[in-house]
């Protein structure tokens, strides 16, 4: 694991051993957060409704890699992750509602 942060967000590349930079096969995905960014434009990118009402971007990268981004409150989220679209959307809606409480 690698983490890099600072006051406008944080970067955190997760691997298959603590020396994995995410350059290799080693790499295992991302979690990111950042203040003032927007969500990719990218064609390949396609909407999905999470939870409260937040659109998310995802994309499912050859490599078998989900790429799944949103914004709220003016802070761009990402995950990157070695699992399928259902799994990482699973994830940002347990961490959205995690943050948003009940």
């Amino acid at each position: 694991m690698n983490a890099q942060g600072d006051a406008n967000g944080y970067g955190i590349s997760l691997g298959t051993h603590p020396q994995c930079r995410g350059e290799t096969a080693c790499f295992y995905g991302l979690l990111l957060a950042r203040r003032g960014e927007s969500p990719p434009t990218e064609s390949v990118f396609r909407q999905v409704p999470l939870s409260r009402g937040i659109t998310g971007y995802y994309f499912a990268h050859p490599r078998r890699t989900s790429f799944l981004y949103w914004v709220y409150d003016g802070v761009l989220y990402g995950i990157q992750l070695k699992v399928d679209e259902e799994t990482v959307i699973d994830i940002a809606n347990s961490a959205i509602e995690e943050t948003l409480g009940n």
